[in-house]
């Protein structure tokens, strides 16, 4: 069964769509955006709204009250070519309140050439928060494109590393 909440992320909606088997949740796509987006942009059909998804309510509370590692260990699935799913699987590698450029995240998954290709992986990522593509940053500090806009990604990114930090200090080498 597919199902769907809509939360309140620092201010902004931010909708999830899962699939349940039994006790399992798996997130399929999330993002700040509604529902009926997200199933659109992910051909989903059938999906029954919830009060609370308990796995990704639990952790998405709990991100918002400053425990930052707890998004990246929400199950999820995301199919794509080898390139796109290794940057992926890279992205949920990185440590809360750290940042990676998007030439460090072509090298680690597999081709320090594919600059361009770790952005466009970024850009693919159809589930934004638990695959967190917005730590990711240009190799010059600045902070690069987000699908959501630039001002969420600011948003995420104060949360995370605080306003004190600049994000060329976040970075990591």
């Amino acid at each position: 069964m597919l199902i769907a909440k809509t939360y309140k992320v620092l201010g902004m909606n931010f909708s999830v769509i899962a699939k349940q088997e039994q006790k399992k949740v798996i997130v399929l796509t999330s993002g700040f955006t509604s529902i009926a987006a997200l199933a659109k942009s992910s051909n989903l059909r059938n999906i029954k709204k919830v009060n609370s998804i308990p796995e990704v309510s639990k952790a998405i509370d709990d991100w918002i009250k400053g425990d930052l590692s707890t998004i990246t260990n929400v199950k999820v699935v995301q199919t794509g070519p080898i390139f796109y799913a290794n940057a992926w699987k890279q992205m949920r590698t990185i440590k809360p309140g750290k940042l990676i450029s998007y030439t460090t995240l072509a090298k680690k998954s597999g081709n320090k050439l594919a600059v361009r290709a770790a952005g466009t992986a970024c850009a693919q990522n159809k589930i934004a928060l638990f695959v967190p593509c917005h730590r990711i940053i240009r190799s010059d500090g600045s902070i690069g494109n987000y699908a959501y806009s630039v001002t969420t990604k600011r948003k995420l990114l104060a949360h995370e590393i605080g306003p004190q930090i600049s994000l060329k200090q976040a970075l990591q080498k």
